[in-house]
């Protein structure tokens, strides 16, 4: 009996990492090498265990005096191609690796081989058995001469007995998806060629596989050359790499393969492109640096033909990955929110979500430029990489992006210019944004203006200063939300605070003396980065009124109520009192000045967590004006240009509902679960 030079357990280590799915591909494949063009699976069983398995195909069989080299030599093979490489003459022998014949090994302790083969004008059939208890030897009986006997056809088949580690339902479940993955971009190769896998006589469909086909003809307009394009993407990547052009003659048969520039970039793009044309009946795939010549071939890679057609091929591929990969970004999105790669962003502050904003549209729109840039990092790493892109957007660094980016993949020129106009045109809609932003806000200052100052309307507190302000409340700080307004009590403030911050509906009864007093405005932030919160409560007068000791005291019972609240006095929170009208008597006056020395204007009282602030609009609108006249002479906004005289104050209140610098509505407990 001949034996192979290695022994069972050096042959059972080296094809130990074999499934048993993988080792039925091992059969098909070696029944396609063989020129099969249809390749037969059949198995049963009883009770859901397998009693048989074979693998059946119609290709030229085993000649008998080259049963040594097939079978008698260990990880060595006559197969001369090299299957997965970018480059390749054809994908017709896939069996390289030698030892397909064994791999029998994970799910079977016995294999025979039934083949019939062509000797001139004979068929001349013979059978070969291994058995698992000795892999490295092979019995082959005598050769029969079954020329006359019809029923036997040319192939081979395998017939695998004593089955372990496989059984019917598997089969039945997983069976057909598998081989569909593995071959689906192969029959489809060979689809006018009638290839074809059948499984207990049914047809193997790869239907599901496909996600898009599409045919093509190009002319090459200098040669009248016709290029027959057949493109297919596939829903998951197959065993033939991700992304690959396969060239056939005018015969339909494949005379060279390549990867696309696509090839392997991580972002699920797989695709096959079938290119059938009369150049290349006498083609030279293979560029000179490879060793090649000319000699004898009519055409070659440097003709127009093939130029013509390499970049009707990539302009192909580009649009058909350009709509994939804006879906595919919107995944990556979704993917980088639920590792919470992203910072932190106040939803109710304009600024911080249109910062938010930007982030998310440079991140989506780098990845659509080159997806390896995330791919190739694990979870940690992502999070990092995002949170460094918002700190270096912040700060106006957006040319270093191309530094940091470089560290981790080598972007193609292609990719540069891709990014450098992402960030162009990013940076130009933040303009835009901000500047409407900024616009609008202007616009609600020059309305302020004129509620406060013109002297001859009719202003009412309520009626109009408040329900500005209702609107506009931003003016006193960013990242406040409105709790409540129109003069609520205390009570229900308490009630909107607890559910604000904890979703709590327990709130106790207030059992303080001015539990009952009514404030204009209330409004709390939380500091995202410190878990710090702070309250804020505005009491307005309207123009008429001087601001004097009787309006002070009233802030200062408001303080009192919040005070004695233990929820309104845990450690992490802070609250500010501002007391705001057209202008206020000495006595604020000499309350200001005793408080000079602690640096800070508009300052009458502080204490603990507790200040309090007495304002003019004056100062109010001049702290607005100061805060953005940066960003102003940045943007060349013209303030001048934004002011709308109105007749009355009526107006005014009105127009704020189209104005989008307006903050977000009072605080809704039946709808803060979608916020």
């Amino acid at each position: 009996m001949p034996k192979l030079s290695i022994g069972p357990s050096g042959i059972r280590k080296t094809i130990s990492k074999i499934t048993p799915i993988e080792a039925i591909f091992e059969y098909v494949w070696n029944g396609f090498d063989a020129g099969a063009t249809e390749i037969e699976i059949a198995y049963n069983g009883q009770l859901g265990g397998l009693a048989e398995l074979t693998i059946k195909d119609n290709g030229s069989g085993i000649s008998f005096e080259k049963l040594e080299k097939k079978f008698g030599v260990f990880l060595d093979s006559e197969k001369n191609s090299t299957p997965g490489s970018s480059t390749r003459q054809n994908s017709d022998v896939r069996g390289k690796r030698g030892f397909g014949r064994l791999t029998f090994n994970s799910f079977s302790s016995e294999a025979t081989w039934k083949t019939t083969y062509l000797k001139g004008d004979r068929r001349l059939h013979y059978e070969i058995k291994i058995k698992q208890a000795s892999l490295n030897e092979y019995a082959a009986d005598t050769v029969t001469d079954v020329t006359n006997e019809s029923q036997i056809g040319i192939g081979t088949e395998v017939i695998f007995k004593n089955i372990f580690g496989l059984n019917m339902f598997q089969l039945n479940e997983t069976l057909d998806i598998a081989l569909a993955k593995e071959y689906c971009w192969y029959l489809e190769l060979n689809k006018d060629r009638n290839y074809k896998i059948t499984v207990n006589g049914e047809q193997v469909k790869y239907e599901s596989m496909v996600t898009e086909r599409e045919k093509l003809v190009w002319i090459h307009p200098e040669t009248d050359t016709r290029f027959d394009i057949k493109y297919v993407s596939w829903s998951e990547r197959t065993n033939d790499e991700s992304s690959r052009y396969y060239y056939l003659n005018q015969s339909n048969e494949e005379v060279f393969t390549e990867t696309t520039r696509f090839n392997k970039k991580g972002d699920g793009f797989y695709n096959s492109v079938y290119v059938t044309s009369v150049l290349f009946r006498n083609f030279n795939f293979l560029s000179p640096d490879e060793g090649s010549n000319d000699f004898g071939l009519d055409k070659n890679r440097r003709s127009e033909e093939f130029r013509f057609l390499q970049d009707s091929l990539n302009k192909l591929l580009i649009d058909k990955r350009k709509p994939f990969l804006i879906i595919r970004s919107e995944l990556i999105i979704r993917e980088l929110e639920l590792a919470e790669a992203f910072p932190e962003y106040n939803k109710k502050d304009p600024i911080s979500l249109y910062q938010h904003d930007e982030l998310v549209t440079i991140v989506r729109e780098i990845y659509q430029v080159d997806p390896q840039i995330f791919t190739q990092l694990n979870k940690d790493q992502k999070k990092v990489f995002v949170r460094f892109l918002d700190l270096i957007l912040q700060a106006g660094e957006r040319d270093r992006l191309f530094e940091i980016i470089g560290e981790i993949v080598n972007l193609t020129p292609e990719s540069r210019t891709d990014l450098a106009n992402v960030l162009k045109n990013t940076k130009l809609k933040n303009i835009i944004t901000t500047m409407r932003m900024l616009e609008d806000r202007y616009k609600a200052v020059e309305d302020l203006k004129q509620l406060v100052f013109k002297t001859e309307w009719n202003v009412y507190e309520v009626e109009h200063i408040q329900a500005f302000i209702d609107k506009n409340y931003w003016i006193f700080g960013e990242q406040y939300r409105l709790l409540t307004s129109t003069e609520p009590d205390f009570q229900e403030a308490l009630s909107q605070f607890q559910h604000f911050l904890y979703e709590s509906d327990a709130t106790r009864e207030i059992d303080h003396p001015d539990s009952q007093k009514e404030m204009d405005i209330f409004a709390v932030r939380k500091d995202i980065w410190d878990d710090r919160i702070q309250g804020i409560i505005v009491e307005l007068k309207r123009p008429n009124i001087t601001i004097s000791q009787k309006q002070l005291a009233q802030i200062e019972r408001y303080m009192g109520v919040i005070i004695a609240q233990p929820e309104f006095n845990d450690s992490n929170m802070s609250w500010e009192f501002h007391l705001v009208g057209r202008k206020y008597d000495d006595y604020i006056e000499y309350r200001l000045d005793s408080e000079k020395g602690k640096g800070e204007p508009h300052l009458v009282m502080s204490a603990k967590n507790f200040k309090i602030y007495v304002k003019t609009w004056s100062e109010v609108i001049g702290a607005f004006d100061r805060r953005h006249e940066f960003l102003m002479s940045m943007l060349n906004i013209q303030k001048g240009n934004l002011r709308i005289n109105y007749s009355d104050p009526n107006e005014i209140i009105f127009a704020q509902a189209s104005n989008s610098a307006v903050a977000p509505p009072q605080y809704d407990r039946s709808a803060s679960n979608d916020d």
